[in-house]
Formats: structure tokens, C-alpha cells, sequence
């Protein structure tokens, strides 16, 4: 059943059989040159630095309960551009690109995987000075914020889970499992490895590729997925370091053990479009039957981004839901954000 999670992934970048490591030598380089950095899309004030890591975020709301917002594998801070105003009317929100994803900066560590995202997000919540939050995840930002609940459950208020994999998902779908392909592909020269891998992902990653990703995911991909919408999955991608990221998220570290599932004692809200050909409706009744006290709707008109396809609703929701949180850290709007260097 999980296996369908993995195919979105691998629509948008094919990397099933390109794996990587850390510790292997590195090709010499393979961005061109004039390649785009992350600050050649956003201004100043939207970057903050966590850790040495450039992180891009956006920051709605003056008022109110504070809602991260995590985006799912592929995507970015743009696919909550339906919600975030009209949250914001009423809680703080924020939205953040995961670690080589948007316009985050994508260093070539090969440190990408769930573990690495919730650190980042642990991060960023202590840098803005957010004590604790109400985590609302898409898909891999779900298990993200899932994985930052059972590890960190003071940071947390409540959970909306929209369309979530599950906490210990790896974008491509447990290919680091796969010890017969690991050692087929060990035994060539990892420099070669570096450099097939470079070449094999610059071929695989184009603009038709990312659109046929895009159009899986809805219900209704004719309303939504325009020549604009592909532009602006595709410009992340020609980043400098984006396809090394992606490349290395084939093969993620092996990381502790989560608590179980069931130890999650937060409220959680569970959103899920009735018509999801990633991660299908069965995992939302999973998840409502393991986490004790949670409530889940399905949204008939969705597929798996029900926050854009039925906004309305999904806006409606979590505000009804955040109201009836029976306990909400309410901090003071901070200052702008100082540009980064």
C-alpha cells in the first residue's frame, strides 16, 4: 500500500536506481556556470539562517495562535499560497522550504531525509523564538511533522495531518532496504557512481517530467496545473545543488527508532482528499484508528492537495479546529526578519 507514496516522488525524479552517500568522493562539479542560488527568487527578508543552513520562509498574521505549515516532497512553500492570507487573519502562520526543496539552500551533504527535515524544522522554531506550534504537514511535511511530535512532543500543540505519509517515510520509497541493488551498485567506482548519477538526473529532470508529477496529484489537474504553475516547480530544480539533493535522498541514513505511533497523545486533525492516487484514503483510516482522539474528514472533490483544491474548506477547518484546541501559545507578532547574508 505505502508503495503508491513513493510514486509521486519518483514522477517528479525518477531516481529510483540512483543512490548516493555522504561519504563517497564527489564528482567535480556539474553546475554550469551562472547557475541560479536560492536569493535570485526571493528578497532578503524572507531568509533566515538556521544553522549555516539558508532557509526560505514566508510569514503571514499578526495575531493569533501560530500555524507552521510543511510542504510535501517536491513541493514548496507555493502550494499553500490559497491558505496563508486567509489563516493569517486570525492565527500567525508561517511556511518554510524544507532543506533542498524551494528555495532553501541545497548543500551537497547528502543529509536528506525525514530525521534531517523535523531537525530543520526544531531549528527554525527555536531561531524565530517559537516555543511551541500547531504543525499542519502535506504529504512528506506531514511525516515531518509526525516525526517532530514523537520526538519533541512539548513542541507541539496540535497535528493536521493532510494527506501524510507516515512518519518513517523515505522519498523514494525504501530503496535504502534494497541490499541486493545496494551492493550491485557498491561495486562500481564511486567516482563513477557520482558522475553517472549527475549525468542520469540532469537528463531525467525537465519541464514535462515535473508536469506529469503535477497532474497526478490532483483530482482535477485541468484547473490548476498551467505552463506558470510547471515554471515555478521547475526554476527550484536549476538551483545550484538541487539535483545532488535529490539524488541523495535515494539512500537516507539509517536513524533511531520513533516512538510508536499511538504514543502520540496531541489533537490531530486529519485531511484527506477522497481522490489521492499517491496516498490513498486507506492510510488516512490508519491513521485515524492509531492515533487515539483524532478526528478525520475526507474531502470528496480532492486529490492529494485537498488544501488547494478545496481551500475553502480546508481553511474553515483548521481555523475550527485551532479554536478548539483546549490550550494555545499566543506570542507576540515578531520583528521583521533581518536580511540574511
Amino acid at each position: 500500500m505505502l508503495s503508491r507514496i513513493a510514486r509521486f516522488g519518483a514522477a517528479l525524479i525518477l531516481l529510483g536506481y540512483i543512490t548516493t552517500s555522504a561519504d563517497e568522493p564527489k564528482a567535480p562539479p556539474t553546475q554550469p556556470p551562472g547557475t541560479p542560488q536560492v536569493e535570485d527568487f526571493a528578497p532578503a527578508e524572507e531568509f533566515v539562517n538556521i544553522d549555516g543552513l539558508k532557509t526560505h520562509f514566508v510569514r503571514k498574521g499578526e495575531q493569533g495562535p501560530v500555524i507552521v505549515l510543511l510542504h510535501g516532497f517536491g513541493s514548496s512553500t507555493y502550494t499553500w499560497r490559497l491558505n496563508v492570507e486567509e489563516l493569517a487573519k486570525k492565527h500567525q502562520v508561517y511556511a518554510l522550504d524544507l532543506k533542498g526543496f524551494g528555495l532553501t539552500a541545497k548543500p551537497k551533504d547528502g543529509n536528506y531525509h525525514v530525521g534531517a527535515y523535523a531537525d530543520q524544522l526544531r531549528r527554525f522554531l527555536d531561531v524565530m523564538k517559537l516555543p511551541k506550534v500547531i504543525l499542519a504537514g502535506n504529504s512528506m511535511g506531514g511525516a515531518v511533522a509526525m516525526n517532530l511530535a514523537l520526538r519533541y512532543p512539548e513542541r507541539v500543540e496540535g497535528l493536521i495531518l493532510i494527506d501524510a505519509a507516515p512518519p518513517n517515510f523515505a522519498p523514494m520509497g525504501g530503496v535504502e532496504n534494497n541490499k541486493a541493488e545496494r551492493t550491485k551498485e557498491e561495486t562500481k567506482p564511486q567516482a563513477t557512481q557520482s558522475v553517472l548519477r549527475s549525468v542520469l538526473t540532469r537528463a531525467l529532470v525537465n519541464k514535462s517530467m515535473v508536469e506529469a508529477g503535477l497532474k497526478g496529484a490532483y483530482h482535477k489537474p485541468e484547473a490548476f496545473v498551467t505552463p506558470e504553475m510547471v515554471e515555478i516547480y521547475y526554476r527550484p530544480l536549476t538551483i545550484d545543488g538541487a539535483l545532488e539533493a535529490l539524488a541523495s535522498m535515494g539512500k537516507p541514513p539509517k536513524t533511531e527508532p520513533l516512538p510508536p505511533l499511538d504514543t502520540l497523545k496531541k489533537p490531530v486533525l486529519i485531511i484527506w482528499g477522497r481522490h489521492d492516487k499517491v496516498i490513498p484514503v486507506s492510510v488516512a483510516d490508519y491513521f485515524a484508528k492509531t492515533i487515539s482522539g483524532s478526528k478525520k474528514v475526507i474531502l470528496e472533490d480532492s486529490g492529494h492537495l485537498p488544501h488547494e483544491e478545496e481551500a475553502l474548506t480546508f481553511n474553515r477547518l483548521v481555523s475550527e479546529f485551532v479554536a478548539g484546541l483546549p490550550s494555545k501559545t499566543v506570542i507576540d507578532a515578531p520583528a521583521p526578519a533581518k536580511p540574511q547574508e
